[in-house]
C-alpha cells in the first residue's frame, strides 16, 4: 500500500549537476527522481532547466507548475 495518496508534482531541475570529484550537487540523482516517480501513484515529473532554486531562477515557470498543480487537485 501507498502511504501518500494525495496527488504529488515533483520538479526536477535539470541538468543534474556533479562536482568534478563525482560528488552530485543536487537533492536527488536522476535514478532518485525515476525511483520517486516510480513509488508515488499519483506524480508528475516536471523538468525544468534551472539551477537547483528554481522558484529563485524561474518565479513564473513556478507559479504555473503549482497553478497545474492546484488544478488536478
Amino acid at each position: 500500500m501507498h502511504r501518500v495518496q494525495c496527488p504529488t508534482t515533483f520538479i526536477e531541475a535539470v541538468p543534474t549537476r556533479y562536482s568534478k570529484e563525482g560528488i552530485l550537487l543536487a537533492a536527488l540523482s536522476d535514478e532518485d527522481c525515476r525511483r520517486a516517480d516510480r513509488l508515488l501513484p499519483d506524480n508528475v515529473v516536471v523538468e525544468v532547466r534551472s539551477p537547483h532554486d528554481v522558484h529563485f531562477a524561474h518565479p513564473g515557470r513556478f507559479v504555473e507548475i503549482l497553478r497545474d498543480f492546484v488544478t488536478r487537485l
